[in-house]
């Protein structure tokens, strides 16, 4: 019987919780022929079983690929606006207000210690 995934693919549930990852791992008990282990995305380390009809196949590239949490753009607009000096020649400012943009957020009107 060929498998549903292969190593390395990444899935995510269909059901219930969310998760989503790379298969990691398979395993096979009476009740469940056919079971994957996957390395979630967004919690690196953290790994949870499932069987095979409880996953689907999640695209390469394009939009499956923005799994980037408003929550670390926040921070690492945060991150370089503490660097910045005002009218800075490097490109951090401009990364920093393409980050803000990406938030959908008002450019700041000063820099440094945001």
């Amino acid at each position: 019987m060929q498998p549903k995934f292969n190593m390395g693919d990444r899935v995510r549930k269909t059901k219930g919780s969310e998760w989503q990852g790379r298969v990691v791992g398979t395993y096979s008990t009476t009740l469940t022929p056919e079971g994957y282990a996957v390395e979630s995305e967004a919690h690196h380390g953290s790994v949870q079983i499932y069987p095979a009809s409880a996953l689907e196949a999640v695209a390469e590239g394009g939009a499956a690929m923005m799994l980037v949490s408003t929550d670390l753009i926040r921070r690492a607009r945060q991150a370089i606006n503490w660097h910045l000096e005002p009218h800075s020649p490097d490109e951090h400012e401009a990364t920093m207000f393409e980050l803000t943009a990406l938030l959908g957020e008002e450019r700041p009107k000063s820099f440094g210690g945001e």
